[in-house]
């Protein structure tokens, strides 16, 4: 009913079509949100794996480890090829 007068509205459009954008917005969303859980859990079980593999060096291997079993990991230079510059004071 229009505040003018006592006769009801006329909707522009039919019903059906008044909501239609709204729910393709929503089924969008939902779709949405399906594809960011997909994502987010193989992040979660990327980690999850990483930390499992941690966990079982950790278990399974001493510590401190022995330098003759497990040699310290080599330093590369920061500029590989690059001879480092000598100052002189």
């Amino acid at each position: 009913m229009t505040a003018t007068n006592n006769a009801p509205d006329q909707p522009d459009q039919p019903t059906d079509d008044r909501w239609q954008h709204i729910l393709d917005r929503i089924t969008a969303l939902e779709r949405r949100i399906h594809e960011l859980n997909a994502t987010t859990i193989t992040a979660l079980d990327t980690h999850l794996a990483r930390l499992e593999a941690l966990r079982h060096d950790l278990a399974h291997h001493p510590w401190p480890p022995d330098p003759a079993t497990h040699p310290a990991p080599r330093r590369t230079p920061l500029n590989p090829g690059r001879e480092p510059e000598l100052t002189s004071a």
